[in-house]
């Protein structure tokens, strides 16, 4: 009887654990996403950033700011740092760049060796932008964030930040992954948005007149 009490109570506590650390993630995925949103309305005019990577492997960052660097005045959590290049980086357990599910393979969590388990899209998107079509700052990131905009209210929101691997398990169809999504900052799973890169590129090219 005992036995069959333990197989049944392992799985149940398992499935609670996880449920606990994905809720944890998309909080954290908010509140980096209200941060984000509060620097576009104080410093950017509602555009989104244009900053690759999100976490530079120097320090202070190199010569580009971070999204972190930039967000370290919005967001109510220690900007991820370490001593060298050489060593992991320290997050606290509540740190929001730190998804408790990140827990990592043979060389550790992401979030100790990169700093933060969430990758920013827009930065992608951006980078593509810059190399297929030839176009510079400031003009990057106004085309990419009004594009973005108008995959939402086609009904195909893309991911601002999402989880940086599969770490979430319990969903039954999908990507494993959490994320918050601009426009409106909501997190909750994120959803396959690969066959609507194409459109985006398209929308892209439309408003700059390619």
């Amino acid at each position: 009887m005992i036995v069959v009490l333990i197989g049944i109570l392992v799985p149940t506590l398992s499935g609670a654990r996880e449920s606990a650390r994905r809720t944890r993630c998309l909080v954290n995925l908010q509140q980096i996403g209200v941060g984000t949103q509060l620097y576009m309305d104080s410093e950017s005019q509602g555009v989104l950033p244009i900053v690759r990577p999100f976490q530079g492997g120097v320090p202070g960052g190199g010569s580009d700011p971070t999204l972190l660097e930039i967000l370290q005045d919005y967001v109510d959590s220690p900007i991820p740092r370490r001593s060298s290049p050489d060593e992991d980086f320290i997050l606290g357990a509540d740190s929001c760049y730190r998804c408790p599910s990140d827990r990592g393979g043979s060389d550790g969590p992401l979030w100790a060796t990169a700093g933060v388990s969430y990758e920013y899209l827009p930065g992608l998107i951006m980078t593509g932008t810059e190399l297929f079509f030839a176009v510079e700052s400031p003009l990057v990131e106004r085309t990419v964030t009004r594009a973005i905009e108008l995959q939402a209210e086609g009904g195909r929101p893309l991911p601002m930040l999402e989880d940086a691997d599969d770490w979430h398990t319990g969903r039954a169809t999908g990507r494993p992954r959490n994320a918050v999504y601009f426009p409106g900052m909501s997190a909750d799973w994120s959803r396959n948005y690969d066959t609507d890169l194409d459109d985006l590129f398209g929308s892209i090219g439309r408003i700059l007149g390619r």
